[in-house]
């Protein structure tokens, strides 16, 4: 059986053997700005919206 030990050593062997693979990292999504753009009033009406669509989307009305 393989312990943990013996794994991190294989791995930093593999490592300095130049034998690794390191896989591309996904960029992460971009988040749009807006809503951190919002005046608290703004925020409010938006989160509001936000809750009246997923409500619709929900019960299944057209918003």
């Amino acid at each position: 059986m393989d312990t943990g030990q013996q794994t991190f050593c294989r791995l930093v062997a593999d490592v300095i053997d130049g034998r690794a693979h390191w896989t591309a990292k996904l960029p992460e999504r971009e988040v749009h700005p807006a809503p951190l753009l919002l005046t608290a009033e703004d925020r409010r009406r938006y989160d509001a919206e936000r809750k009246r669509r997923q409500r619709a989307r929900r019960s299944g009305k057209p918003t």
